[in-house]
């Protein structure tokens, strides 16, 4: 397919919410409270630009779009939250914060096991659920946590290899050590330590009343196959879609795949915002 990309100065604005701010990047044109809302949410140690690609390809097609750096991440900075229910309870803010008051929640990774914990738990924020190398339960491995504690660099390095296919460019690669090079010390261990304690995935999946896609990255090899299997069949209503040529990050190897798999959801599903 034909990807749309918009000019490089488009808007983005820090929104103040009871919790604290969160930088907010609106895919190129200002957000509408006529149009569906799409809120956009990255992994550890990453921020939005994670998801620049398919975020500006949405709003230049007829969605509004809040695609956000999540707390210690990006332009938001400030301490990372503690917790995937933490973290939830700050997207949540945003959305009951927007015009619209409900939205498609978009996740990669950690930002799926947060639109994950949303959905279950704030039903009325939802409409439609999608989760990227998201799996039921996420544990990390501890020689990834025992890098990001002691050493930044050979925690990129791991990232580096494990979070792309092999079939991908070098690119795509230097495009994600960007992302990572700019997450400020501590954060990215904060993130895989809130993904590596979540416990809550099935259950809450059980919970979620809107209908979700899982995209899964032919290649992945961050998260458990059996866990995402494990994540599709909880939900209620959910449908799973393998990306070839995709890894952990699939967004960023096959940023087209993603979005055709994404619109033919929307289409099967059409948005109450």
């Amino acid at each position: 397919m034909r990807l749309t990309r918009v000019r490089g100065d488009e808007p983005g604005r820090h929104i103040e919410l009871p919790g604290g701010r969160l930088f907010v990047h609106t895919g190129g044109r200002l957000l509408e409270a006529a149009l569906p809302l799409v809120l956009f949410m990255h992994g550890a140690g990453q921020d939005h630009r994670a998801w620049r690609t398919v975020a500006d390809h949405m709003s230049a097609h007829g969605m509004s779009v809040m695609n956000v750096d999540l707390p210690g991440h990006g332009a938001t900075g400030a301490e990372p939250a503690a917790s995937i229910g933490a973290l939830a309870d700050r997207v949540a803010e945003l959305v009951d914060a927007s015009e619209q008051g409900v939205a498609t929640l978009v996740g990669n990774s950690m930002g799926g096991l947060i639109a994950l914990e949303i959905a279950a738990t704030r039903p009325d924020l939802v409409d439609r659920l999608v989760v990227v190398g998201t799996g039921a339960r996420m544990p990390v491995s501890e020689r990834l946590l025992a890098a990001a504690v002691g050493d930044g660099a050979a925690a990129n390095d791991m990232l580096d290899r494990w979070s792309h296919s092999r079939a991908v460019g070098d690119e795509t690669r230097a495009a994600s050590r960007a992302i990572r090079a700019n997450t400020p010390p501590g954060t990215l261990h904060a993130g895989l330590i809130a993904c590596d304690r979540y416990e809550d995935g099935p259950g809450r999946a059980a919970a979620v009343e809107a209908p979700a896609l899982v995209i899964v990255g032919a290649d992945d090899v961050m998260v458990d196959r059996a866990e995402v299997e494990g994540l599709v069949a909880a939900l209620p209503a959910a449908r799973l879609a393998v990306i070839s040529g995709a890894g952990h990050d699939a967004m960023l190897d096959a940023p087209g795949a993603v979005i055709d798999e994404i619109e033919r959801f929307f289409a099967d599903h059409s948005s109450s915002g």
